[in-house]
């Protein structure tokens, strides 16, 4: 029974972290592609543009002021406390670090920038995609297995043990599997599933879910089938979506930068990252350039 039990317990855990492993890998994609979607232009050298953008996705808000003890210029996350002006901006901030520093902070002597209009995170859209992702990615997983070992085995409930051992040398890929005297003479009754092989159509969903997640994000992206031709006009249409999503965070951040450089006499400013615009084709996802969409006569074809 002991044993028995430590083998369920280990298919339990070994589903378990791949669930996770799947799940943490697409969550640490999607994070990647949102922190790298705006560049920041003339920031002071002192000024970590990566911690910046993390603070933005995490907290959806980042306090930037110039620090009298330190100084420099710093970013730093911030609670909102204190009173408010007529129009909801907090007047007292309190910033303050990982090693302990802390610093409080007005709306006279700093600028908070903020992630969006509504003044969220990003943590909770990517977690809903990196779920949605991670899950397609193990349907795919266990039907291609079924693929492999589409059966069921009918056995007696003291051959479960010696028949799982076996299992796990088959699924192992052991050339030669030697069964012991305790494997019964009689023919193995088998039940066949024939589980449909459905993995591209499961792809498929997946890669919607990836283009919805680029969309969500302002990233341009076409999904081209081989075979289709798309004129200018289809294009841009598909690409409208993309470019309307980039107008909250972009507006936040260079309103932002008006500020800061009133208060400081910057030069700062931030635009949309170019280098992150994607397209996904056919199975592969690929790095392109605008540039690389070749306009032929009557619209634009995939060659």
């Amino acid at each position: 029974m002991k044993i028995r039990r430590k083998n369920i317990l280990d298919y339990f855990f070994k589903t378990l972290f791949s669930n996770r492993y799947s799940f943490d890998i697409n969550y640490n994609k999607l994070k990647e592609i949102t922190i790298t979607l705006y560049k920041w232009l003339n920031l002071p050298p002192e000024i970590d543009e990566r911690f910046l953008e993390l603070q933005l996705f995490e907290k959806g808000h980042v306090l930037f002021f110039k620090d009298e003890e330190l100084e420099k210029f710093v970013v730093m996350a911030s609670t909102i406390s204190g009173r408010w002006d007529i129009y909801n901006n907090p007047l007292k901030r309190r910033a303050y670090a990982t090693n302990g520093y802390k610093a409080i902070r007005s709306i006279e002597d700093s600028v908070l920038i903020y992630n969006n209009v509504l003044r969220t995170s990003s943590e909770r859209e990517t977690l809903y995609f990196a779920e949605k992702l991670g899950f397609y990615d193990q349907v795919i997983n266990v039907n291609v297995n079924a693929q492999k070992t589409p059966i069921i085995i009918k056995c007696d409930e003291n051959q479960r043990l010696t028949l799982e051992n076996l299992y796990q040398k088959y699924d192992g890929n052991q050339p030669i599997i030697f069964g012991d005297k305790n494997l019964s003479s009689q023919p193995l009754e088998v039940l066949k599933t024939d589980a449909p092989f459905t993995a591209p159509d499961i792809y498929d969903m997946k890669v919607k879910y990836w283009n919805e997640f680029l969309t969500y994000k302002g990233v341009s992206n076409v999904n081209i089938n081989k075979k289709e031709r798309l004129s200018v006009d289809e294009v841009n249409r598909q690409l409208g979506g993309s470019i309307a999503a980039r107008g909250s965070g972009l507006l936040m951040r260079k309103k932002a930068c008006e500020e800061i450089n009133k208060m400081y006499g910057l030069n700062i400013d931030v635009a949309f990252n170019e280098d992150v615009i994607m397209r996904i084709q056919d199975d592969e996802d690929i790095l392109i350039n605008e540039n690389e969409i070749e306009e032929t006569e009557g619209g634009l074809e995939n060659e």
